[in-house]
């Protein structure tokens, strides 16, 4: 055994001798093997509701208008209070309006104050 052939049998080896590793499960992510003092900590997270498609011109309109706002945890707020979500992507229409209308006018009242 020389040279590469050295290699070559030292990865045979290694590869008997390392432990197996499988992915499992949905999105599952394995890495590594861990000895020591170290804690393992395994977070599953499992994504529950409606499967969304790609957003409408609507709500990127929305989403547009949020970035603009310094306030736009309190819009935030104003949609999980109403609507249930903080997401803009699971309104109804007549809710994304009612969004859109509430920030149109948090922009209107900070131009009359300036």
């Amino acid at each position: 055994m020389q040279g590469s052939g050295v290699w070559a049998w030292l990865r045979q080896v290694l590869e008997r001798l390392a432990p197996g590793q499988g992915l499992r499960g949905d999105a599952g992510v394995q890495i590594g093997k861990v000895d020591g003092n170290v804690r393992v900590v395994h977070v599953t997270h499992h994504h529950h509701g409606r499967a969304r498609g790609p957003a409408s011109t609507e709500q990127r309109e929305v989403l547009a208008l949020l970035r603009t706002l310094p306030e736009r945890g309190l819009v935030l707020e104003f949609m999980h209070r109403e609507f249930g979500t903080r997401m803009v992507i699971e309104l109804a229409p007549a809710q994304l309006y009612r969004v859109r209308r509430y920030v149109e006018k948090i922009n209107e009242s900070r131009r009359e104050q300036a």
